[in-house]
């Protein structure tokens, strides 16, 4: 894994791969990752530089992107960056997480489930909204009837 320092904080990632793309460094081709950290122009003082992190597939791709890249000037408002190509200090690369959710499935096991689905299918079906108003309707007219 290499480290591109020196990168003017104005540069975009799209900018650093189309640069990568033209002098031959094809995603995926060459690298199997890459980790962009953009800049901050500053209004007062010294600014972030950019920074990217690449992972290469093998030592003769870094050997070459080396020789490309180290010492690559930037003219930026009058400002010159110099890229410079170096070893990452931390060589791992993060893994894509992929975690299993351990309860996936397990839910026809659950006792509350099965109590939920037990007292579903025991529930008496009742009759439509219209109907039950017609019948109270006809029990209060039978009542009211009744008491007369």
């Amino acid at each position: 894994k290499v480290l591109v320092r020196g990168l003017p904080p104005t540069l975009s990632e799209e900018a650093f791969t189309k640069q990568m793309e033209e002098l031959g460094f094809r995603d995926r081709e060459a690298f199997d990752w890459l980790r962009y950290w953009p800049g901050k122009a500053a209004a007062k003082g010294p600014a972030t530089l950019s920074r990217c992190y690449i992972h290469f597939k093998g030592p003769d791709q870094v050997v070459a992107f080396h020789k490309a890249f180290q010492g690559h000037a930037y003219l930026v408002d009058r400002l010159s960056y110099s890229a410079a190509v170096c070893f990452a200090p931390h060589q791992k690369c993060p893994k894509p997480r992929r975690r299993r959710d351990p309860k996936l499935g397990t839910i026809h096991k659950d006792a509350a489930y099965k109590r939920f689905v037990a007292a579903l299918e025991a529930q008496v079906a009742r009759p439509s909204a219209d109907v039950q108003m017609d019948q109270s309707a006809a029990m209060a007219a039978g009542v009211g009837a009744g008491m007369a």
